[in-house]
C-alpha cells in the first residue's frame, strides 16, 4: 500500500458576509487586521477502513501558538499507523 502525504496547516477565516449574503471566509478584506477573524487548523488523518479520506478541522483559536500546539499533538497520532511495520524475522 502506498503511503500518502498527511497535508495540514493553519489558516485564518472570518464570518463576514458579502453584499450577496455569502460568507467571505478567507477572502475577507479585513483579515489583514490582527484582531479580525479566527485561526483554524486542518489535518488529513489516515484513511478509514473503507479507504475514504478523514479531514480533521477545528476553528476558533485566538493565537497561532495555540493552533500549533494542537497541530503538534495531532500530527504524531495521524502518522503512527502508516509507519508501524513488522520487523524482519531473526536469523
Amino acid at each position: 500500500m502506498a503511503t500518502s502525504r498527511r497535508a495540514g496547516g493553519i489558516t485564518k477565516r472570518c464570518e463576514c458576509r458579502g453584499p450577496d449574503g455569502k460568507l467571505l471566509g478567507s477572502s475577507c478584506p479585513q483579515l489583514s487586521k490582527k484582531s479580525h477573524g479566527a485561526l483554524q487548523l486542518r489535518q488529513e488523518l489516515p484513511l478509514d477502513a473503507d479507504g475514504k479520506r478523514r479531514p480533521f478541522r477545528r476553528t476558533g483559536y485566538a493565537t497561532v501558538t495555540a493552533v500549533q500546539a494542537d497541530l503538534d499533538k495531532l500530527r504524531p497520532s495521524s502518522t503512527c499507523q502508516e509507519t508501524t511495520k513488522t520487523p524482519p524475522p531473526a536469523r
